[in-house]
């Protein structure tokens, strides 16, 4: 990492190491000095297929030729909804259809 760089990133919860990562494939991720290392973590979003799946980098690619982002509080959007349908009609109870969040 650059001299000075790191106060100007966010700290989050915190950090396990200094390492920057450059790509990653599977369960391996590579740093941006060639080190191969295990990814014992599986980071969010990536524990079921691993990073870089082909399925979900060319569903990802597919997607982000026809919009990158939709805020779900503009409105509703085809990708949405098509995901919905399909859960609904896996989940064993109409009453998991939703989540509730709250803090105290």
């Amino acid at each position: 990492m650059p001299a000075g760089m790191e106060k100007h990133l966010f700290k989050g919860v915190g950090r396990l190491s200094q390492a920057v990562f450059d790509k990653a494939q599977g369960s391996m991720v590579f740093t941006n000095t060639g080190r191969r290392l295990l990814d014992f973590t599986s980071q969010i979003g990536v524990t079921n297929t691993g990073h870089c799946h082909p399925a979900v980098v060319e569903a990802a690619k597919a997607q982000i030729d026809k919009m990158v982002m939709s805020q779900v509080n503009l409105g509703y959007h085809t990708p949405m909804m098509e995901l919905t349908d399909e859960l609904v009609n896996i989940m064993p109870s109409e009453k998991l259809d939703r989540s509730k969040c709250s803090s105290s």
